[in-house]
């Protein structure tokens, strides 16, 4: 199902749903988690498309990221002890954002890539991070401004770069690069 202004995640397993409904600037973000079987299915009005099997298990996974992103809403200002900042409200949200079109990168381009580790950042941020054997991606949300930094590494090229891009099109590069081993351009 698609709510206007946002992405919705279904994810199907065997228990009842939670929806989580976060408001912001006017608009609704939902996130559901529910179960079954069957495989999940994307409604988009003029037709309906199955998603594969394995896709089930990416977006639980996903889910599960979802939810760790949104605990970070509980962390009050100093709690890591060391004076860290708190996590803005809108940083949570764009946090989310970016794992709800993480899914649908994950479909539309047959990426085979695994949920993320997620950390909240001591500036008030958020990282997401990938990492195997030899390579390693990470996106930062940062809590001053709308771009996302990225670092990545591949330690058997010796390959390194990091920038900050607000580009989906970037943003889908260095998610294919992860996962097919491209370099970045």
């Amino acid at each position: 199902m698609y709510h206007k202004g946002t992405v919705s995640l279904h994810v199907f397993g065997s228990k009842e749903a939670e929806v989580y409904s976060i408001p912001y600037q006017g608009q609704t973000s939902f996130i559901e988690d529910t179960a079954s079987e069957r495989p999940p299915f994307e409604d988009t009005s003029s037709e309906s498309r199955i998603i594969s099997p394995g896709y089930y298990q990416k977006a639980k996974q996903l889910s599960k990221t979802i939810s760790k992103i949104l605990s970070f809403r509980h962390l009050k200002k100093n709690w890591d002890f060391y004076d860290a900042c708190l996590i803005k409200y809108s940083t949570i949200i764009t946090g989310i954002d970016f794992i709800q079109q993480l899914s649908n990168w994950i479909s539309d381009y047959d990426l085979d890539i695994d949920a993320p580790f997620v950390a909240p950042r001591t500036d008030g941020g958020i990282q997401i991070e990938w990492e195997d054997e030899f390579k390693y991606l990470e996106i930062g949300i940062s809590p001053n401004n709308h771009n996302y930094e990225y670092v990545v590494i591949n330690d058997y090229t010796s390959f390194e770069d990091e920038g900050e891009t607000c580009s989906e099109e970037t943003l889908i590069g260095l998610l294919r690069w992860y996962t097919l081993d491209k370099e970045i351009d």
